[in-house]
């Protein structure tokens, strides 16, 4: 619903309200007494409290709404950002209360994330590296052996057995790990 229907309607049922009350004091005045000062004292009240009690209201709501949906609504965003896998997301929240706590949390969690990320990547790169390097060692070996640029000696074939055996190692401890 907009703004203005929203105006509208509320200003028609006070309207609406304000003089229903009206007549219900004036009633009230011309059977009890008949004081005039009494009764507009009466309406003025009443029509303040019709006004007054709305507007609390909507300030209460709008006051709650800021200060935990809005601040929800960013903690939602920034961990679909976070499931979506970026974790350079952290969340702005005020210094006070619960969501002060949940943002610490949730800003800690993201930090760990991130750092166990990056760890896994590095493991990655160095276990790429070291993999690679044994591989090479015995490609390069058996290709000079077909070309006939090394010649298939019992010293030669030894070296790439070995390079097979550090290769063989380290495939067991990435295992283990």
């Amino acid at each position: 619903m907009s703004r203005g229907r929203f105006a509208t309607i509320f200003g028609v049922i006070t309207l609406l309200l304000m003089g229903a009350v009206g007549l219900f004091i004036l009633l009230l005045t011309r059977v009890a007494d008949g004081d005039v000062h009494r009764a507009r004292a009466l309406w003025l009240g009443t029509c303040g409290l019709l006004l007054g009690l709305p507007m609390l209201a909507v300030f209460l709501s709008r006051r709650a709404y800021r200060s935990i949906a809005t601040p929800l609504a960013g903690m939602m965003d920034a961990a679909d950002r976070v499931a979506e896998g970026d974790f350079s997301v952290r969340v702005e929240g005020s210094k006070r209360g619960d969501f002060s706590r949940l943002t610490d949390s949730f800003n800690h969690m993201v930090e760990e994330l991130q750092l166990s990320e990056q760890r896994r990547r590095n493991l990655t790169a160095d276990v790429a590296h070291e993999l690679r390097t044994p591989l090479q060692i015995i490609q390069g070996n058996l290709e000079g052996v077909i070309d006939g640029v090394y010649a298939p000696t019992p010293e030669h074939i030894e070296a790439t057995l070995e390079e097979t055996r550090l290769l063989a190692r380290l495939v067991e401890d990435l295992r283990v790990l």
